[in-house]
């Protein structure tokens, strides 16, 4: 840009102290207010700093920045043009990805972000597979935790998420945050009570490796990968809006279907805002094939979009059903404004949704 020096004699200058600016960092910045003197408020790490503002830059802007001086008296901000810059080889896209996670230009990271995203997850969903029909005596333990928490069609509904809350929790999904927690003394010893997926997966590949195939590692080391990709992608991200993705399977009858759930909201503190969200879900089915949900909430009123390359063959079925449906929901306590139907090829956003691509700068309020 460049920003110039915070004002450090404003009663926001504890929260420069705090964040210990040093020349070559780089922030995620928002820019939160600007008056006529172009001076205004800025955030950083999610601390509120005053600046003084050039002309070009708005309220509602997010930039990636580098501290360019950082003295007693302030700090100097130069806006990145990611047009110019390459990092660690790094393209355009791929550093926006970073970005937006809140995450460090890392290609291991990019890795398991990637893996997530991938149109095509068969390497997944086929380690998995194998995983539960394995015989081995060495994978049973892990076979009986999977398929005690795999969430069952007949479980779930609107008013019944804990399967899929506890299927998280099986995962290990805060497996790490637990080990911190640990080591700071605030648990006693409950890491290995918590018998997670990946608690066992990591027992295993470091332990039991001698009674395992090759084809059999490589499952378990897919499995370890997806559970760090997810817990990735599980992050609201750092941008102005909160963005996530779930991926979980769901079984019925003894087999399983893969489902994908894409969710970005207005921020509400450090939670997401339920009362203004965009949702996107994805479902394999036996007969119907893949069919998604694009769901729009705004206070209690909610739009339903769904789709299916069949789509002309499901909507007298919805028609017919619509009472129904309007009632369910009413009572969760959401007023169904309107129910529509497309083909996925109607509506490519979509897609992008659900691997991986929010909708930055939608006014998710109205």
């Amino acid at each position: 840009m460049p920003i110039d020096k915070v004002n450090l004699t404003s009663n926001l200058s504890q929260s420069f102290d705090s964040l210990q600016f040093k020349v070559g960092q780089r922030f995620l910045v928002e820019v939160l207010s600007k008056d006529q003197n172009q001076e205004g408020l800025i955030a950083v790490k999610g601390k509120l700093l005053r600046a003084k503002l050039e002309a070009q830059v708005q309220p509602g802007d997010l930039f990636w920045a580098v501290v360019k001086e950082a003295d007693d008296e302030g700090i100097v901000l130069s806006r990145i043009d990611l047009n110019k810059v390459i990092i660690k080889n790094f393209s355009k896209e791929e550093i926006l990805l970073f970005i937006k996670r809140g995450l460090a230009f890392d290609s291991e990271v990019y890795e398991y972000l990637k893996r997530i995203v991938e149109p095509s997850d068969l390497t997944i969903k086929n380690s998995l597979l194998a995983l539960l029909s394995s015989k081995n005596k060495y994978l049973q333990k892990l076979v009986t935790l999977i398929w005690d928490n795999i969430p069952k069609w007949s479980q779930l509904s609107g008013k019944n998420v804990d399967h899929l809350h506890n299927y998280y929790q099986m995962l290990g999904i805060d497996y790490e945050y637990l080990i911190y927690q640990e080591y700071r003394g605030k648990q006693n010893g409950e890491i290995a009570g918590q018998k997670s997926l990946k608690y066992y997966l990591l027992q295993v590949l470091s332990q039991g490796t001698e009674g395992l195939t090759a084809a059999e590692k490589a499952n378990l080391n897919n499995i370890l990968s997806e559970i760090t990709g997810q817990q990735l992608w599980m992050q609201t991200g750092n941008g102005e809006n909160a963005y996530c993705l779930l991926h979980f399977p769901l079984q019925d009858q003894g087999q399983l279907y893969q489902a994908k759930l894409a969710i970005e909201s207005s921020r509400y503190g450090r939670q997401i805002d339920k009362k203004h969200c965009h949702m996107a879900l994805q479902v394999e089915t036996p007969n119907m094939g893949l069919v998604g949900a694009d769901l729009v909430f705004y206070n209690n009123k909610l739009s339903i979009c769904i789709l299916n390359d069949q789509i002309d063959d499901i909507l007298p079925l919805i028609q017919k059903m619509e009472a129904e449906i309007h009632k369910g929901f009413a009572a969760l306590g959401f007023q169904l404004l309107q129910i529509t139907g497309k083909k996925f090829a109607e509506y490519p956003q979509f897609e992008k949704f659900i691997y991986g691509q929010q909708f930055s700068g939608v006014d998710l309020k109205g």
